[in-house]
């Protein structure tokens, strides 16, 4: 564990010291550039700490984390002026106010996301989200050189953050939409390798989904293009992350296509369990597979898949398959895992937002989950249109609304989809001020 320093003495350390210590930011000693200050003694209802010079204290604690304690208005001061003399940016943190302006857990773990873009073109960047997309590079198949681009700019990207400047994450869904209804899925820094698309193997699907608008059918199967330039191969991928990093630092976001169908499906899993790595599947479930039970009865799988129906035949005009009955028979059974199951919903605008419909949902995932308390429910917009404010699109505020408290009423675990709400948005169904989201 990293020792924490407190960097200023002054009113507002004074003001909030027992409140950051009782949550648990317990400093090894305090710093401040004021020599009158320094080589004193700071007392608290918790004991003394010396005030030493910054370079005795990084020198006494060299594996130091350096909280700044002072209040908001002075932090791109401070921060600026501590990078300025050589302070590694990872190295600080904000006793106050980070949070609201600063990074998230996506730039944080050095996230790098694996995607396709229209022309077939394998890309990489920081998270999944839109407004990332922004800042894609191109991948040139050389890892170690890729995830080194990535880690620059993430680190790049989080100093720009705290400093108050404008960059592409700016209204980031993900960033304004961590409420208190949406807790993040893990609280620890993995290092999250999010396979969108754009790894051979892993771009094929057997479903037509209305919302999504990447795939054509080719050989059967619907692929995200027909001519993608894949400059990673899964097999290989893994191998290289299973080289490279701490089986306990890795966080597999497994999101592209359907890995039921792939080729690589059982040496995939395999080598998922072999390193016992955690992560997200988001699945179809149109095929059950006895070795992602097996990895969701280990806790180290989240299973994700998007029912979107309550009927089998909204389910074939949405999906574009006769597989209902199928679909919901394997989740089932990878409910009785005892695993993290949740089951999707995603409004979309005169098919499946009425009443008959999402009652029709909810008689089935009310039964399923008296069974399966493993079982959650999650409520998403579609990303075709989540640009635009719920709170003006009166149909689609209702339907959300009315799934919310079918949700409350019959008390199922509950959560809004991070990457399509944002906070007003959540606010508006909640039929509550944005600020006490």
């Amino acid at each position: 564990m990293n020792s924490i320093i407190f960097y200023g003495v002054g009113q507002n350390l004074d003001m909030k010291f027992v409140d950051w210590y009782n949550d648990k930011l317990i400093p090894v000693c305090l710093v401040d550039a004021s020599i009158g200050k320094q080589h004193s003694v700071y007392s608290t209802p918790f004991g003394n700490f010396k005030v030493l010079s910054l370079i005795e204290a990084i020198n006494t604690y060299p594996d130091y984390l350096l909280y700044i304690t002072l209040e908001k208005t002075r932090l791109i001061e401070i921060t600026e002026y501590l990078c300025g003399i050589g302070i590694p940016y990872a190295r600080i943190r904000y006793c106050e106010g980070f949070h609201e302006g600063g990074s998230c857990s996506w730039l944080d773990s050095h996230s790098i996301n694996f995607a396709t873009t229209a022309n077939g073109k394998t890309t990489i960047s920081s998270c999944c989200f839109n407004n990332i997309f922004k800042a894609m590079f191109l991948a040139t198949g050389d890892f170690s050189h890729d995830y080194s681009i990535m880690c620059n700019y993430n680190d790049n990207l989080k100093l720009m953050l705290s400093l108050g400047y404008y960059t592409n994450c700016d209204n980031c869904v993900y960033r304004n939409v961590l409420t208190k209804h949406n807790a993040p899925v893990n609280e620890k820094l993995y290092k999250r390798f999010i396979l969108s698309s754009g790894i051979s193997g892993l771009d094929a699907c057997n479903f037509n989904c209305s919302y999504c608008g990447h795939t054509e059918i080719k050989h059967g199967r619907y692929k995200y293009t027909s001519e993608t330039d894949n400059k990673y191969d899964a097999i290989e991928l893994f191998k290289i992350i299973e080289k490279q990093f701490d089986p306990n630092d890795v966080w597999v976001v497994c999101g592209a296509a359907e890995l039921g169908i792939s080729e690589y499906r059982e040496k995939i899993l395999s080598m998922w369990d072999k390193n016992k790595w955690h992560g997200v599947l988001s699945t179809n479930a149109s095929v059950f597979i006895s070795s992602v039970a097996s990895l969701l009865r280990q806790r180290l799988l989240r299973l994700v898949s998007s029912l979107d129906s309550g009927t089998a035949e909204t389910f074939f005009n949405i999906k574009g398959v006769d597989l209902f009955d199928r679909v919901l028979n394997n989740l089932e059974k990878y409910a009785q895992s005892g695993g993290d199951v949740v089951m999707k919903y995603i409004i979309l605008e005169g098919r499946n937002d009425s009443i008959d419909e999402i009652d029709s949902f909810f008689y089935i995932v009310n039964n399923l989950c008296k069974k399966y308390p493993n079982i959650s429910i999650m409520l998403s917009r579609d990303f075709n249109i989540n640009h635009l404010c719920l709170s003006q699109r009166d149909k689609e505020l209702n339907a959300c609304k009315y799934f919310y408290k079918k949700c409350a009423e019959y008390n199922l675990n509950f959560s809004f989809s991070e990457d399509t709400f944002l906070k007003n948005d959540i606010a508006a169904v909640l039929d509550k001020d944005v600020r006490g989201i």
